[in-house]
């Protein structure tokens, strides 16, 4: 698997946290590590085990089934966050549009 986020990581229709400074708005950045999904966007849930690390960039890899096709896709994760936490043996809850699986969040 490739690591770190790259263009081909990210799918058309990606949203993320974005923040901006009021007082001078031109002062902003995407927040990568904080995908979403729009309210009126259908999601539905299912599960992964299968996810690798890459403690050099923060970024988390991981793999999912959807109606009998596999998707894999990169998230950036936070500072705050133990990177550890991925190399235990579980199963993460991940999150995905119903009209393009694709587009995924992987919740921990």
């Amino acid at each position: 698997m490739q690591y770190g986020p790259v263009s081909s990581d990210f799918i058309v229709g990606d949203k993320f946290l974005f923040e901006y400074s009021k007082k001078e708005p031109q002062i902003a950045r995407i927040i990568h590590c904080k995908p979403l999904f729009g309210k009126a966007e259908k999601i539905d849930t299912t599960s992964t085990n299968y996810i690798t690390v890459s403690p050099y960039d923060r970024t988390i890899n991981f793999r999912y089934r959807v109606n009998g096709r596999d998707y894999t896709r990169c998230q950036e994760i936070s500072d705050t966050v133990d990177i550890d936490l991925f190399r235990a043996a579980r199963r993460f809850k991940l999150r995905y549009l119903v009209s393009n699986p694709e587009r995924s969040i992987l919740d921990f």
